[in-house]
């Protein structure tokens, strides 16, 4: 077990050992005169309504959830087999669900371009989505099992 102890600078020269100080990484809120929140500490870089947001519609588990590469949104599928998009910023309102699959959904990936959502599901298949419509694009089929994992690459030179 690590001691919170430490020699003082310049190194041992026989003298007692000092407690080390903790550094702290509270952020603080407090009220001013006119009962607005403040905010002590650092700096948020973000500019989502809060750090954490609750996102609720899914039925049943999520397996996975995915960011769109422009970051505007999220997309959510598992046991459900939905897909749910989900604004990021605001209210992170659900604003589109898809419909498809007949097994839980167990991976999410977009392409780099971000217009289409490839999917991976218990139904021994996967699907090729449509984010702009929400249409399904493709259906692949020819798994014997479980579809985990998925990836969107493309062929050729990016």
């Amino acid at each position: 077990m690590a001691s919170t102890m430490k020699r003082p600078h310049g190194g041992y020269d026989g003298g007692a050992i000092v407690p080390a100080a903790k550094k702290t990484k509270e952020v603080a809120f407090l009220t001013n005169v006119r009962k607005q929140l403040m905010q002590t500490g650092p700096a948020r870089s973000s500019s989502l309504m809060a750090p954490t947001m609750l996102l609720t519609g899914h039925e049943a588990d999520i397996f996975s959830a995915k960011f769109h590469p422009n970051g505007d949104l999220v997309a959510s599928g598992g046991f459900d087999r939905l897909i749910y998009f989900w604004n990021v910023y605001g209210e992170c309102e659900n604003f589109a669900v898809l419909k498809g699959h007949q097994g839980p959904i167990m991976d999410l990936q977009f392409n780099t371009d971000g217009d289409s959502l490839v999917s991976a599901s218990t139904d021994k298949t996967g699907a090729v989505w449509d984010v702009e419509t929400g249409s399904r694009r493709r259906r692949l089929r020819g798994h014997t099992s479980f579809v985990n994992a998925c990836s969107a690459n493309r062929r050729g030179p990016q």
